[in-house]
């Protein structure tokens, strides 16, 4: 009985194993099959996505090559099915779905073209889709909308021009070395700082009638003087040199300190809210600044003070009329961090004022050390100087011409407030983007 017993389970166990290993070869065999297909789908959607990227990149390189300035409508006239033809890459179908979006500006128009392109293999049912956005900017232009624009004749290539001036274009945008007949109107934005209709009448007796001093035609005396509307501060007005301009960002709020003939002149207030304290107690501390601040004179250093120069929310524009000297950092905290837009411009050229015209003006980085971080727009009607070693710039340049004796290096950023219609380009055509919005796999199950 025992034997028997031994036999029934030595049996069970024989039909156990085999069942056992059948299955095993069977799952072996589906497993392989998998493997296999999956393999195969690797290899067909790896070649269609390579097709794909390098279709994109013939686009691009073709892209910012082209003249577009020699167009009246290059948004329709290049950038259409001739351009992006139709194609097939050894077995890879490339077809494009072209779509135009408009949208005016106060002195130009952006007009985005949308290009949706899929690319599918004619061996199976994989592909994949793409969707690239270019935008063309036609009309005046602002300046900060290129990361650098020279407004120059040059007798070299602008590739040829820029490595020679040790300048470098950290943006996917192009950099322009051209006379566009760009229009820097100081005058208007003085005006318009002072509350003045017309640029002409701004003369020493309307500021002086601005500021609630005596109206004669005399010039004001150096000093500083505040332009208060209402509960507002318009602007800080600067008459003569400035030793030294500091500005820091403590917490929630933004301080600037001006040192003028050994006298120390503090300001502190919120961006944006009714919160400004100064050195003088007779104005409130319920106001708002309209962050403008007016130098008739040289400003010989602006630094910054603590940690970074510029609070998160600030949007401060300082003209000076003559020379403006950078002599350290002058960083946000969002430095580096991909942001889009800058918290400070400044710029310069002595026209608009009483008794400036044809004045030299220039700006001059002169900080010490090995780098220099610097955010801002900056904006000369003269010369822009450099004398770091190597200058980071995280903003936009615009000057007349660039004199660079160490490295520049220029990462795109707008400015928070809009530049026209004071600093715009001539009559001009810009590529401003070319990005690809996504690219994703695709399945047609037919």
């Amino acid at each position: 009985m025992n034997n028997r017993g031994s036999i029934i389970v030595a049996f069970i166990f024989v039909i156990l194993i085999s069942f056992i290993g059948i299955s095993l070869l069977t799952f072996s065999h589906t497993h392989n099959k998998i493997a296999g297909a999956r393999a195969r789908k690797i290899l067909s959607t790896g070649k269609i996505l390579q097709d794909l990227v390098y279709y994109l990149h013939q686009c691009r390189e073709r892209i910012f090559a082209e003249n577009i300035s020699a167009s009246d409508q290059p948004e329709t006239e290049i950038f259409n099915s001739d351009f992006f033809p139709d194609l097939n890459i050894d077995g890879t179908e490339i077809g494009n779905c072209i779509a135009y979006e408009e949208t005016q500006r106060q002195t130009h128009k952006k007009v985005r073209i949308i290009n949706l392109i899929e690319a599918a293999s004619q061996r199976n049912n994989y592909g994949y889709r793409s969707a690239v956005n270019i935008d063309v900017l036609s009309g005046e232009i602002p300046v900060d909308e290129f990361p650098v624009l020279i407004e120059k004749k040059i007798d070299v290539p602008v590739e040829t021009y820029l490595e020679e001036k040790k300048i470098k274009n950290k943006s996917d945008k192009k950099v322009v070395v051209e006379e566009t007949g760009a229009k820097i109107d100081s005058p208007r934005f003085l005006s318009d700082a002072f509350q003045v209709p017309l640029p002409g009448e701004l003369n020493w007796e309307v500021i002086r009638e601005k500021l609630g001093l005596e109206t004669v035609e005399a010039p004001i005396e150096d000093g500083i003087h505040l332009l208060l509307v209402d509960d507002r501060v318009d602007l800080i007005f600067i008459q003569g040199d400035v030793e030294r301009i500091v500005f820091s960002a403590r917490e929630d709020v933004q301080e600037i300190l001006f040192i003028k003939e050994g006298t120390y002149y503090e300001i502190s207030y919120r961006p944006g809210e009714y919160f400004f304290q100064c050195w003088d107690s007779g104005v409130p501390e319920y106001c708002l600044f309209k962050e403008v601040i007016l130098v008739n004179g040289d400003a010989w250093s602006i630094e910054q003070g603590l940690e970074t120069a510029f609070h998160g929310t600030a949007a401060i524009r300082l003209f000076v009329s003559h020379f403006a000297v950078i002599t350290s950092n002058l960083e946000s905290d969002n430095f580096g961090s991909g942001t889009n837009m800058v918290q400070f411009m400044l710029f310069n050229g002595g026209q608009g004022l009483p008794g400036h015209e044809g004045i030299e003006s220039g700006i001059v980085i002169d900080a010490a050390g090995e780098e220099t971080k610097i955010e801002a727009a900056l904006i000369s009607k003269g010369k822009i100087t450099n004398h770091s070693d190597k200058l980071n710039l995280s903003g936009s340049l615009y000057a007349a011409d660039v004199e660079n004796l160490g490295e520049i290096e220029v990462t795109h950023a707008k400015a928070k407030v809009d530049m026209s219609p004071y600093f715009v380009s001539g009559n001009y055509r810009y590529i401003s983007n070319f990005f690809i919005d996504f690219i994703e796999e695709v399945y047609d199950e037919k």
